[in-house]
């Protein structure tokens, strides 16, 4: 991926991605496929892939609760977006989530209906969505982004800075002294 990255224009779409990174926990455990499980993995997939709209019931709509959790989790991204540590690509991320938070709303909500969805999506679907987002994709998606697309510049020297005070256990520091011994943040 990390060459990959260097070559890909910067166009969007690998922000419209939800990525992960996994961790190796072992050699893994040889069991038997839980075939209930994909069953039902499988008849949920076509039953999402076959719905369609039903023109009668309209628009699927937020509760008031879902509102306040779609608020928070915008509020969150924002306040993400913002950090000096955080990349341009990244920030491209970011931005998506609006539309990335909708569409998981609307795909948790359909995921736990049966046949019809409700016209309202509950504050419990939203907790759901939310919590998966925040505690989630986006942990993943700043490791993601920092290891394949680098930081930027401000946190490194930051960083740099911080080391400093901790090593050197400083309780001020002026700019001259960073100036002094640190070339790259002239």
């Amino acid at each position: 991926m990390r060459r990959v990255a260097k070559t890909m224009a910067d166009d969007g779409l690998i922000q419209r991605f939800m990525v992960a990174h996994t961790a190796r926990t072992g050699n893994g455990q040889d069991r038997p496929p839980d075939h209930d499980a994909i069953e039902a993995y499988t008849q949920l997939i076509r039953r999402l892939v076959s719905g369609s709209p039903n023109p009668d019931t309209g628009a699927i709509v937020l509760s008031e609760d879902a509102q306040r959790l779609r608020a928070l989790v915008q509020q969150v991204t924002d306040q993400v977006m913002v950090l000096s540590s955080t990349s341009p690509a990244f920030r491209a991320h970011l931005s998506k989530w609006p539309g990335l938070f909708a569409r998981l709303l609307l795909t948790f909500h359909l995921a736990e209906s049966d046949g019809q969805p409700a016209p309202m999506i509950s504050g419990q679907t939203a907790q759901r969505v939310a919590r998966f987002g925040l505690d989630y994709l986006l942990p993943n998606g700043a490791r993601f982004y920092s290891d394949f697309f680098g930081i930027n510049e401000t946190a490194i020297h930051a960083r740099w800075v911080a080391g400093l005070i901790l090593a050197h256990r400083l309780e001020s520091i002026r700019p001259r002294d960073i100036y002094r011994l640190r070339r790259a943040a002239r």
